[in-house]
């Protein structure tokens, strides 16, 4: 019922709209597999199938051809970048394809996720921003994309104590 339920009101577009969508394929592609009702389980299928087109066309729409998120702000970059990167490990551990045009767009996304983190693993709070530590997104990236530059952000040889003893 609370997938029907975002389902049916989903964000026009933007963050929430986002979290709504991974919400429901998360739903469906994680727990609709475990379900004992063979009419459930499709159902849950059938909707992380729609969802995940959404998803595609919501990242693609919010991510600009540079990468950079729509919403200018930092803190709303990184947060939906960790929710891509979620979403591309899921739909990868059950063998969903996603469209190359979104891969390639998340590969800039990483890129300036990457440029903008600070060694303690901050960012430069730019527009309405929040402080938090985004390394281990920038950690689950580097696995995701073969990224070198998200790999060395996020280690421990980039943290201020390993900058300290060079």
């Amino acid at each position: 019922e609370q997938v029907e339920w975002l389902r049916d009101n989903l964000h026009p577009a933007r963050n929430h709209r986002t979290f709504q969508l991974y919400s429901v394929v998360l739903t469906g592609l994680a727990i609709g597999p475990c379900l004992v009702d063979d009419a459930a389980r499709r159902q849950a299928a059938e909707q992380a199938a729609v969802a995940i087109d959404l998803l595609c066309a919501n990242l693609l729409d919010d991510f600009g051809a540079d990468g950079v998120h729509c919403e200018l702000s930092t803190h709303y970059h990184q947060i939906t970048l960790e929710t891509a990167l979620s979403f591309v490990a899921l739909c990868r551990a059950a063998q969903v394809a996603l469209p190359e045009a979104l891969h390639a767009r998340l590969r800039l996304a990483l890129a300036y996720a990457s440029w903008i983190t600070l060694p303690d693993g901050e960012i430069p709070l730019i527009n309405d921003s929040d402080t938090g530590e985004h390394r281990p997104m920038l950690g689950l990236g580097a696995r995701l994309y073969g990224d070198a530059l998200a790999e060395f952000v996020a280690s421990a040889e980039n943290s201020p104590e390993a900058t300290e003893q060079h």
